[in-house]
């Protein structure tokens, strides 16, 4: 069951198993459906009952908060010498109106973290919904509700010298919280807790709320950061070619991380050029308000560090759009949450364990030499 339904349609699966037992009316689409439904409700309570072990043998509640406060997680960094010695190189490879400012930069240590850190990439990922009534004409009156889509929440955790490792839930806050307790159960409460996220208020107020009690950093994801510029430029400008020659500017400033010189090359804009003032004054709230999780992107690369959540976009192709986002196809939640669920124990090499012992190691594997 787990190969067909995780890689093809429930039709298609159906047709295949009732051929070979050979009894055409024995199995249904929605019988299938509900075995996956059932499946990953199992999946979920032992999930949560692991959770629960860990939260219990480390002192943390059940919602995953530490019933005394522990002390203040020192964060690690890189050595000043190594990341001087990394500006240099990097500046050596720029263009020259930049390189006086970049001499001039003083970096912000923080932003360049030690070795021994744990990324958390973190998403959402979407599909169409089910409408709750097929026919036009047989949906209730008054009903004017938009079409809706279903959600889930996905992690992707990365630790060097290690696999992958995702999680997923229907909540952002039920995913971090699985996320907690697979951080104490990999014992990596001595390791910097990194996230790289796209922006979204919402998803950071929900990290805090979870981690606000531990020393953890922001990477603004410089792909979502360059979408938004994009996007806020578009409506904020006359013309197009324009807003295209700003937008190079605004992108070369910020992926060095100069940050004041980006600020300023908007508000230098000319009053004729703009024909949406308030667009283009929130896209400056925008990189104020992101300051501290905007570092110097080409300098981060220059020392092999992330500068994407990519991995949880990754994530999402995998468990969800792969699967789920194909013409005609619509979801309830429990039907798209439990196919992601049973997806994500192979993409966690889970699966032997859960079909043999009806648990999960819930651990970091060591990466093939």
């Amino acid at each position: 069951m787990y190969d067909g339904v995780c890689k093809s349609t429930y039709s298609h699966i159906r047709g295949q198993i009732t051929r070979q037992w050979r009894q055409p009316k024995s199995l249904t689409t929605s019988k299938l459906q509900n075995e996956v439904v059932q499946e990953s409700k199992k999946i979920s309570i032992q999930i949560e009952r692991q959770s629960q072990e860990t939260f219990a043998e480390q002192s943390f509640d059940k919602v995953g908060q530490p019933i005394e406060k522990p002390m203040a997680k020192e964060w690690e960094h890189l050595p000043l010498k190594e990341l001087e010695v990394a500006k240099k190189e990097m500046i050596g490879n720029t263009s020259e109106d930049l390189r006086e400012l970049l001499e001039k930069q003083v970096l912000i240590e923080s932003q360049y973290e030690a070795k021994n850190t744990c990324y958390a990439s973190v998403d959402d990922v979407c599909c169409k919904r089910q409408k709750d009534y097929r026919k036009e004409h047989t949906a209730k009156k008054g009903t004017t509700d938009p079409l809706k889509r279903v959600y889930n929440s996905v992690i992707r955790v990365q630790l060097a010298d290690y696999e992958d490792y995702t999680l997923v839930h229907n909540t952002m806050g039920g995913v971090l919280m699985l996320l907690m307790a697979f951080l104490l159960n990999n014992k990596l409460l001595n390791h910097n807790w990194l996230f790289l996220v796209d922006g979204q208020r919402s998803m950071k107020k929900a990290i805090l709320h979870q981690f606000g009690w531990r020393n953890i950093r922001f990477i603004m994801d410089w792909y979502h950061l360059l979408k938004k510029c994009r996007g806020q430029l578009s409506m904020a400008l006359k013309h197009k070619d324009y807003s295209k020659e700003v937008l190079m500017e605004l992108k070369r400033r910020l992926w060095y991380g100069l940050h004041e010189e980006a600020i300023q090359w908007l508000e230098d804009i000319a009053e004729d050029k703009i024909k949406n003032e308030r667009r283009l004054y929130e896209l400056i709230e925008y990189l104020n308000r992101h300051r501290e999780s905007l570092p110097n992107y080409a300098l981060r690369k220059q020392l092999g560090l992330p500068n994407s959540s990519n991995p949880a976009e990754n994530a999402n192709n995998q468990l969800v759009s792969k699967r789920q986002k194909h013409n005609g196809m619509s979801w309830t939640d429990k039907g798209s949450q439990g196919l992601a669920k049973l997806i994500s124990l192979d993409l966690n090499k889970e699966r032997h364990l859960w079909l043999t012992a009806s648990k999960f190691a819930f651990r970091f594997r060591k990466k093939a030499a």
